[in-house]
Order: structure tokens, then C-alpha cells, then sequence
């Protein structure tokens, strides 16, 4: 048998095999420059466009409220996996997935260049878990944070039945969309995360600082140059509002399933053992 006739069908099985891959993986990184600013651990949530994590000029909920100032993401999950929603009327919805991405350090979330990814076994993007969201709060501050407000903004289904290396990529945090949430005064005294710019001050536990009945509205300009006890001098890098493609990128990506690359690695010897033996056959003729 000429060694062609076995390459072609291994070849063909090799391009069915990466077609058929079927998770999915999830990478968040703050691209912020050098001394700007972090993110708590992201938390993320696949769903069917029924959930939404805030509307501009509105009150926040309470669990977005958590996430905001303290960075904690429980009562968001709780209220996402119930089929809820923390903005705006939806009808109560099933088939969620959602995950709070941490990379195990002694700071979980993300500093400048730092990155954290999951896989997702099984995502069903054609239906309960089509549309994707995602919020995290902004280090330094009270109550600044980051979120896709529209709910069916992110539509995954183009990922549905795709090759292996098949991705979609965007920026978060570009410039005038980061959101304060209105629930807390803005003072450094009462901030978090101060330490890890070596700001004095700063909260020592969860709810603390001074409440305030705002609502959800973009920070513009210099996002720190109201706060009270600005101890001054700051970074230039802290203001997020300067950074060109925004302060994190996220990228969602079909993966090969373990098993496959073991079967794949097995299809790619197998091929070259046969033209081996072919071109060993050749030279002792």
C-alpha cells in the first residue's frame, strides 16, 4: 500500500478531530502598564441573555454592590445561579455556569501583566450559555468596577462546533466605561487595595467606608483626583482612563479535549512511522 493512501484519511481524521474539540477556555489579563491599576479575582457567567449586571443611572443591587466595594463575589453567584438578574426584568432562567477566575497568589486578582484562565468542560453556546458577562472591581478605589452592561453584548454562539485555536478577543475597561457604583464615598481613607501601590490608608476589612446613595455612572477624566484624602503624588499610571485599549483583555477559546491531543500525537506518529518504512523500503531496493 503506497504510503499516501494512509496519510490522506489521517490527515482527514486529524482535521475532524480539532473540529469536534469541544471545550473552552477562558483567559483574563490586565494589561495595564506598569504601576497602573489591578483587578480583584474576575468573576464570570455564561448564560441566555437574561442577566444583567447594572444599568447606567440606576441604583446598584446589592450583590454588585459586594463585588464593587469589598471585591466578593458571592452574592452575585448566588443571585446569577438562581436565575436572577441585577438589573433591569427577566424571567427567572436555568443552565447558568459562572466562576470567580483567581490565580492562587498571595493577591488572587491580576496586577499589571499578569493573566488567569479556566476551562470549561461543557458550555452549551447555542442556547443557556450563549451570551457572556463578567464584572470586577478596580484596585485602588471604594467602588469602581468593570462590566459588560448589556447582556447579549458578548454572543459566543460563533464558537459553537469550531475548530480547536478558534477565539474571540476583547478590551475591557477602555477609557470613560469603567463604572463607579455609586454605594460608596470616594476616600482613600476607606479604599481597597491601597497597599498594593503603597498608598497609606485603606480599608481592613469588607464594608467599610462611608455610604452613599449614587447610582451607576461612568468615571471620566481623572479617576482619582476627587477622592478625599488624596495623599497626592500618584502614579500616572493609576489613571485607567489614559490607557489606550483599556485595562484588561479577555480572550474565549475552543480547546482540544486532553484525550484528543494524546489521539492526535498517536495519528502524527503513526504517519511518520509509515513514511519511514517507506522511504527505508526505497533505499534497500
Amino acid at each position: 500500500m503506497k504510503s499516501k493512501y494512509i496519510i490522506t484519511p489521517i490527515l482527514g481524521i486529524l482535521t475532524s478531530l480539532l473540529t469536534y474539540a469541544s471545550p473552552y477556555q477562558v483567559t483574563i489579563e490586565n494589561i495595564s502598564p506598569t504601576g497602573g491599576v489591578g483587578i480583584t479575582p474576575p468573576w464570570i457567567g455564561f448564560h441566555d441573555g437574561s442577566f444583567d449586571s447594572y444599568d447606567g443611572g440606576s441604583a446598584s443591587a446589592s450583590a454588585l454592590e459586594s463585588l464593587a466595594e469589598d471585591g466578593d463575589t458571592s452574592p452575585l453567584s448566588i443571585a446569577f445561579l438562581a436565575g436572577g438578574t441585577l438589573a433591569g426584568s427577566g424571567s427567572q432562567a436555568s443552565g447558568r455556569i459562572d466562576s470567580t477566575l483567581a490565580d492562587g497568589g498571595a493577591f488572587p486578582g491580576l496586577l499589571p501583566g499578569e493573566s488567569v484562565s479556566q476551562t470549561f468542560g461543557s458550555l452549551d453556546l447555542t442556547g443557556n450559555n450563549r451570551y457572556f458577562s463578567y464584572v470586577a472591581m478596580i484596585l485602588p478605589s471604594n467602588d469602581y468596577y468593570v462590566a459588560n452592561g448589556d447582556p447579549t453584548s458578548i454572543d459566543l454562539s460563533s464558537l459553537s462546533g469550531a475548530p480547536a485555536g478558534t477565539q474571540i478577543q476583547f478590551f475591557i475597561g477602555a477609557p470613560d466605561t469603567v463604572n463607579d457604583a455609586g454605594t460608596e464615598i470616594n476616600d482613600f481613607d476607606f479604599s481597597a487595595g491601597n497597599g498594593l501601590f503603597s498608598l497609606s490608608g485603606g480599608q481592613t476589612s469588607a464594608g467599610q467606608g462611608n455610604a452613599q446613595s449614587g447610582v451607576n455612572a461612568n468615571v471620566s477624566g481623572d479617576p482619582f483626583a476627587a477622592f478625599l484624602n488624596n495623599p497626592g503624588g500618584l502614579n500616572s499610571n493609576l489613571n485607567f482612563n489614559n490607557y489606550t485599549n483599556g485595562l484588561g483583555q479577555i480572550t474565549i477559546s475552543v480547546i482540544p479535549e486532553p484525550s484528543t491531543y494524546a489521539l492526535i500525537i498517536g495519528l502524527i506518529s503513526m504517519g511518520l512511522l509509515v513514511v519511514r518504512k517507506k522511504i527505508k523500503t526505497k533505499f534497500f531496493i
